[in-house]
């Protein structure tokens, strides 16, 4: 498991750094005290999970967890923090968890045991289905084999999807 970590405070990140590689099965990827170079690792890098503090110099923790999950939506997120008062607009952006400082070593695996456990949901999902799209006559779409209704709100709103689904690459099977 890949996973990068952002505290403004160094002897912070050093320490949870230092607790992160105790962890079997637990790559640091990055440690960062600036959040531009954390979103540019986060573009470039595979990256599972991000550990972060809320109170930094240049950005509040939620806003930057927000700005992660635009660019990765599958992105685990856990706040490492000393301030309570953030819970619930934290698990409002769907973090995973929310650990108060001092970390300790047993708390810090629970949360690495929650990020696999997401993660083995996420990969046992499957993700592809064949979908189709009849365009003889009526405009009719399949999921497999079985048809999917879909009612449009106006027929603007059918005119549009027809023209972003012009726009944009979707391999799919054409079936007459």
């Amino acid at each position: 498991m890949k996973i990068c970590i952002i505290d403004d405070e160094p002897l912070a990140l050093q320490y949870l750094d230092f607790l992160l590689n105790k962890i079997a099965g637990v790559q640091v990827t990055g440690k960062f005290n600036n959040a531009t170079e954390l979103i540019n690792h986060v573009q470039t890098e595979d990256v599972d999970a991000v550990l972060m503090d809320i109170h930094m110099p240049d950005i509040l923790g939620i806003d930057l967890a927000e700005q992660l999950l635009n660019i990765k939506p599958v992105l685990n997120i856990a706040f490492v923090t000393a301030y309570n008062e953030y819970a619930v607009r934290a698990f409002e952006l769907n973090a995973l968890d929310y650990i108060l400082k001092p970390v300790q070593l047993e708390r810090l695996q629970l949360t690495i045991e929650r990020i696999k456990e997401k993660d083995e949901i996420l990969h046992k999902t499957p993700l592809k289905a064949a979908y189709h799209i009849k365009n003889l006559g009526a405009v009719r779409f399949y999921k497999e084999e079985s048809p999917i209704e879909v009612k449009w709100r106006t027929s603007k709103a059918k005119e549009l999807f027809f023209i972003f689904f012009k726009t944009i690459e979707i391999p799919f099977e054409r079936k007459n």
